[in-house]
């Protein structure tokens, strides 16, 4: 089955439409043609169908195909660097390969400050743009947090956030913090 799904991804990297590294020249290809070229090599026409379609959905949620050509039922990517990564992502699912290392994600004392402040960066502007072009979506991160105010006669307490690196963010908070998993355990 693996095997068989790499043959279908490499397949559609060659049907992918081009687009020229200069100027806007670039090809556009219909639909019905990447459905029919997998569908010769092997696809069921729903395996060949499914596939695409799946395809089509993430690389519109990079941004990046034409949606004009779309209307159309055509796909041409709306530049070069578009092109390269559509083709990026699908040579990675065809051979299983990762775009960042393995433990890029991994969360923990032992991660570095400039490693934890990419991911929010990355973060950030992903789901900025997917909230902005998006009236109906939902955030992915809801976060609990516990303030107190605490006077102490005609002056409040702020503690320093523990990422002050971030430009446009406040640097003292009231004290606090977001809830963890391991506060609600010991709630009992």
């Amino acid at each position: 089955m693996i095997s068989g799904m790499k043959k279908l991804l490499e397949t559609l990297i060659d049907l992918l439409p081009l687009h020229a590294e200069e100027g806007n020249l670039r090809e556009s290809i219909p639909e019905n043609e990447l459905v029919a070229g997998l569908a010769a090599n092997d696809a069921s026409p729903d395996t060949a169908r499914m596939l695409v379609q799946l395809l089509r959905t993430q690389l519109c949620a990079l941004s990046l195909l034409d949606t004009i050509e779309l209307a159309r039922n055509h796909w041409a990517f709306v530049s070069f660097p578009a092109s390269l990564l559509g083709r990026s992502l699908l040579e990675t699912f065809a051979t299983g390969s990762a775009l960042l290392p393995a433990d890029y994600w991994e969360q923990g004392e032992h991660r570095p400050d400039s490693i934890k402040e990419e991911q929010r960066r990355w973060l950030n502007r992903i789901e900025t743009a997917r909230l902005d072009g998006n009236a109906d979506a939902r955030p992915v991160r809801v976060v609990h947090v516990a303030w107190a105010i605490i006077r102490i006669g005609n002056h409040f307490l702020l503690s320093h956030r523990e990422d002050r690196q971030r430009p446009g963010e406040k640097s003292h908070v009231l004290p606090g913090g977001r809830l963890n998993m391991h506060d609600l355990a010991n709630s009992d």
